[in-house]
This record gives C-alpha cells, sequence and structure tokens, in this order.
C-alpha cells in the first residue's frame, strides 16, 4: 500500500515538473517574439 503513495507522489512531481517547463518554455517563445518584434525582425 505504501508503494503506491510513493508512487503516486513521484507521478504527481514528475507532471508538475512538466508542466512548469511547459509554461516557462512558452514564456521565453513569447519574449523572443516580443525581442524579435522590437528589433524589427
Amino acid at each position: 500500500m505504501q508503494l503506491t503513495y510513493l508512487f503516486a507522489a513521484y507521478s504527481l512531481i514528475w507532471l508538475a515538473l512538466a508542466a512548469f517547463l511547459w509554461r516557462m518554455a512558452s514564456q521565453i517563445n513569447r519574449i523572443q517574439r516580443d525581442l524579435d518584434q522590437l528589433e524589427g525582425k
């Protein structure tokens, strides 16, 4: 039973990390687009 909780917690941590990285990547892409627009590219 404890192994189930460990697996659930481990999976939740990895999902949260993946969501965080996906959000950071999308924000970086948006900032890069804004910078390109300001530079006139």
